[in-house]
C-alpha cells in the first residue's frame, strides 16, 4: 500500500517555520516532495538552509504527520496540499508559499473562479461597516468570492455582506481548526460553513501555535486577484496585507472617506500611492470583466449593492422571522472604553498563546497612552517589530490605541 502523500507534505510544514523561503528552495531543488523527505544530509547540504532547518529536515518520523491528518478527518475537515486540484494555484507563486491548508466547509474552485480579499480595521467606524458590507455584498452578487481574515469590524462585514448576497465567502483563520479565534466572531464562522464557505488556516490542528498575522495575511493575499481596503487608520494590520499584495505583484484598491474620519487615513494614503480608488463594487469588477468575460455580472452587483444599502446594521437573511433576507453582523461582546483613571489596577490579560516578545512589549505598556518610540525603547526593541507586536496586543483585545497612534492597556 503506497504512502498518503500528504503525510511527506505535513512533514514537511511541522519542520519549517511556516512561510520558510526553505520550501520553495527544497521544491525547486528535489521537484517531488517525497524526494525531499528521502533526502539524506549531503544532499539537504546542497539546499541553503538554515542549520535548524537542516537539523529538523533530518527527523523522518511520520506519526505527527499522521497524527494531524486523522485529527482533521475526525472533525470532518480536510488537508490541501500543492498536488491537489483544489489547492490555489497563485499561492504556488508566492515566497515561502504553504505546504498545506487545513479547512472545514466547501472550498472553492480559486484556479477557475474570481476572487479579491475585502480587508480593513477591526475598530471600525459604522460607516466603514456598512461599507464593506455593501461593497463585498456586491462583488460576491456579481460571482466574486469573498476572502477575509473572519476579524471584527470591517473583515465581520465584509463576510457577512457575502453571505446576504447569497454569495461565497472565505475565512482565512490566524489559529488552528479547532480553536474558537477570535471568539467574538464565532457565530460568524458557523454562518460561512453552513451556507457553503470555507473557514482555511495554515496552523495544523492541535498544536501549540504563534497567531502571527503576517502568515495570516499572506495567504488571504496571496490566494486572490486582488486586496481591498475599505477602512484602515494609519497603523492597521490591514496595511499588512495591502504591503504584501504590491510584493507580490497583486492588484490594490482602497475605498475613500471624509477627510475627517481618522479611521480611514491608512486607506486615504494608499489612494494617494496609487491604489484603485473604488466606491461601488461595479468599479472593482470592471478591472476583471474583460478577464473573465461571462462569469461576472455588474448588473446583479449593482442591485445587490441597492438592496443591501442601509444607514445602520445588515438586512436579515431568509429563514428568519420577518421574511426579509437577514444575517445580522456578530457584534463584540464589549464595548470600547477610554483609558481608564490610574488608580484603577484592573488591566485585561495577555493570553498564554503570546509570543515571547509580546509578552516582553506588554510588560512596559501603562494605563497612560504611550507613543509608539518610547514603547520600542523601554521594551528594547526596533519600532518596526514594535508596531507589529502592538497589532498583536490589540487583537488580544488587552491594548488600544488613541489618536497620535499611543498605545495604553486596557
Amino acid at each position: 500500500m503506497s504512502m498518503d502523500r500528504r503525510l511527506y507534505w505535513i512533514w514537511l510544514q511541522r519542520h519549517l517555520p511556516l512561510g520558510s523561503m526553505a520550501t520553495n528552495r527544497l521544491l525547486d531543488h528535489f521537484s517531488d516532495i517525497e524526494a525531499v523527505f528521502a533526502a539524506k544530509p549531503a544532499a539537504l547540504r546542497e539546499v541553503e538552509l538554515r542549520p535548524q532547518e537542516y537539523l529538523e529536515l533530518q527527523d523522518k518520523d511520520l506519526t505527527e504527520a499522521k497524527g494531524i491528518l486523522k485529527a482533521m478527518q475526525d472533525i470532518g475537515g480536510w488537508v490541501l496540499t500543492p498536488e491537489d486540484v483544489c489547492y490555489p494555484e497563485a499561492l504556488r507563486e508566492i515566497d515561502g508559499f504553504p505546504a498545506v491548508l487545513y479547512g472545514e466547509g466547501t472550498m472553492p474552485q480559486l484556479n477557475r473562479m474570481p476572487s479579491v480579499a475585502v480587508v480593513g480595521t477591526r475598530y471600525a467606524t459604522e460607516e466603514g461597516k456598512d461599507n464593506a458590507y455593501m461593497l463585498a455584498g456586491g462583488l460576491a452578487a456579481a460571482g466574486m468570492v469573498v476572502v477575509s481574515g473572519g476579524a471584527r469590524g470591517i473583515d465581520a462585514a465584509a463576510h457577512a455582506g457575502a453571505l446576504d448576497a447569497q454569495g461565497v465567502t472565505v475565512l482565512v483563520k490566524a489559529a488552528p481548526p479547532e480553536v474558537e479565534y477570535p471568539q467574538e466572531t464565532a457565530a460568524l464562522r458557523r454562518h460561512i460553513l453552513e451556507a457553503g464557505g470555507a473557514i482555511v488556516t495554515e496552523y495544523a490542528p492541535g498544536k501549540p501555535f504563534f497567531c502571527d498575522y503576517h502568515v495570516r495575511n499572506r495567504l488571504m493575499v496571496g490566494m486572490t486577484l486582488g486586496t481591498c481596503v475599505v477602512e484602515a487608520p494609519q497603523r492597521s494590520g490591514a496595511l499588512i496585507s495591502a504591503n504584501l499584495a504590491r510584493a507580490q505583484g497583486k492588484d490594490l484598491f482602497a475605498v475613500p472617506s471624509s477627510i475627517r474620519n481618522t479611521k480611514n487615513v491608512g486607506s486615504l494614503e494608499l489612494i494617494r500611492k496609487g491604489a484603485v480608488l473604488v466606491t461601488h463594487a461595479a468599479e472593482l469588477l470592471e478591472e476583471y470583466a474583460g478577464r473573465f468575460a461571462g462569469m461576472l455580472d455588474i448588473d446583479a452587483a449593482e442591485k445587490a449593492e441597492r438592496a443591501l444599502s442601509r444607514p445602520t446594521a445588515p438586512l436579515p437573511l431568509k429563514g428568519t422571522k420577518g421574511g426579509a433576507p437577514h444575517r445580522p453582523l456578530p457584534k463584540s461582546k464589549t464595548a470600547e472604553k477610554a483609558p481608564k483613571v490610574a488608580d484603577d489596577t484592573r488591566t485585561a490579560d495577555l493570553p498564554a498563546i503570546a509570543s515571547p516578545q509580546a509578552q516582553r512589549l506588554f510588560a512596559v505598556i501603562r494605563r497612560e497612552p504611550c507613543p509608539v518610540d518610547l514603547l520600542a525603547k523601554r521594551a528594547g526593541l526596533p519600532i518596526s517589530e514594535t508596531l507589529v507586536l502592538l497589532t498583536e496586543l490589540e487583537l488580544y483585545g488587552c491594548v488600544k490605541s488613541t489618536a497620535g497612534q499611543q498605545y495604553y492597556r486596557t
